[in-house]
């Protein structure tokens, strides 16, 4: 590790006290840690300033050039917040962070891409292991992966792709600095997790992801398993997951598990 990149690291835990490892360049920051995971570590954070083998949902790749955030957290968290607390806890703190860091509007498209300007600026990615521990509040460790757009959208990509990417630095009036960006994120999830824990922590968690939710009463169409459907989209929910108005006035839930592919539905 370079000194720079040392100085960054130990700057970033010092005020979030998280454990932060930083690289110049690694194949995926969730690979290294979920080797962390794996060693029973967790409040650690791997930072690099290029991956190789970036990816997103879905095994998509995910470019990684110099110039962006990447930075893979190891969590525990209870069963019973996998997966829609803690997707809608992360996309809630990393948007707050991006607001507070750069006064620029950011909603969240779901389930785990920020956007400004309906551009997409950041991603989510979760990935999880087997049970830590057993019990009735059977706790499973996470890895969290997020990468954000900070100083330009990533070159090579196709044009319909670059089309609907932005990057923080051509909104933000002032520079953008990782490091502060890092850390706001990182002491913004640690707080809304503990939140996670009484109802009136899930209940502000839900009011700020509805705040901020992209799309919310337009025109969506989804996938539920292989079926693709289309409703309204009406607002989300914790634990039941996504409310969609049929054609015919209806509202249901689309639980989390089992929803993929929300988009704007043009049609």
């Amino acid at each position: 590790m370079s000194t720079p990149l040392i100085a960054f690291a130990a700057d970033v835990a010092r005020r979030s006290g998280w454990a932060v490892t930083a690289y110049d360049e690694v194949g995926s920051t969730n690979d290294e840690a979920a080797a962390r995971r794996d060693a029973g570590e967790t409040r650690c954070v791997v930072v690099a300033e290029r991956q190789t083998a970036g990816r997103g949902r879905g095994g998509n790749r995910f470019a990684s050039p110099r110039g962006g955030l990447y930075a893979s957290l190891v969590v525990n968290v209870p069963v019973r917040d996998l997966p829609g607390p803690l997707v809608v806890a992360t996309a809630v703190a990393l948007a707050d962070a991006i607001t507070a860091r750069t006064g620029v509007a950011v909603q969240v498209k779901w389930p785990n891409d920020l956007w400004i300007a309906r551009r997409k600026v950041a991603g989510i990615l979760l990935e999880t292991s087997g049970v830590v521990t057993r019990g009735p509040d059977d706790v499973v460790g996470v890895v969290v992966g997020v990468g954000v757009n900070v100083e330009g959208v990533p070159a090579g990509l196709p044009d319909d792709v670059t089309a609907a990417t932005t990057a923080l630095a051509l909104h933000a009036s002032r520079p953008v600095h990782r490091e502060d960006l890092l850390v706001a994120f990182l002491t913004g999830l640690a707080r809304r997790l503990a939140g996670l824990a009484s109802p009136p922590g899930r209940s502000a968690l839900v009011e700020a992801y509805r705040s901020r939710l992209a799309l919310l009463d337009e025109p969506v169409r989804f996938l539920v398993g292989d079926a693709a459907r289309r409703g309204i989209l009406r607002s989300v929910d914790l634990d039941r997951g996504v409310e969609v108005e049929a054609a015919d006035g209806t509202r249901a839930f689309v639980p989390v598990a089992h929803l993929r592919e929300l988009r704007p539905d043009p049609s």
